[in-house]
């Protein structure tokens, strides 16, 4: 799932930031070939239940919710 940022985040911050988390991301820019396009990342959640999908959403907005307070 393509994640795009409407907000001004550096990519790679939120990218590592999640990594340290505990959360993989590919971030867009190095998907594209051009320089005209928002930053972002592809997401892609496996669970096996919903407690453990719910703990993985949480996690995520967690790390990211911690960029925005910078």
């Amino acid at each position: 799932m393509p994640c795009v940022f409407i907000r001004d985040i550096p990519e790679r911050e939120a990218i590592d930031t999640a990594r340290r988390a505990g959360i993989d991301l590919l971030g867009l820019t190095a998907l594209h070939a051009s320089s005209k396009h928002k930053a972002g990342f592809l997401m892609g959640l496996a669970a096996y239940t919903r407690d453990e999908l719910e703990v993985a959403v949480k996690k995520l907005a967690s790390a990211l919710m911690a960029l925005r307070r910078r």
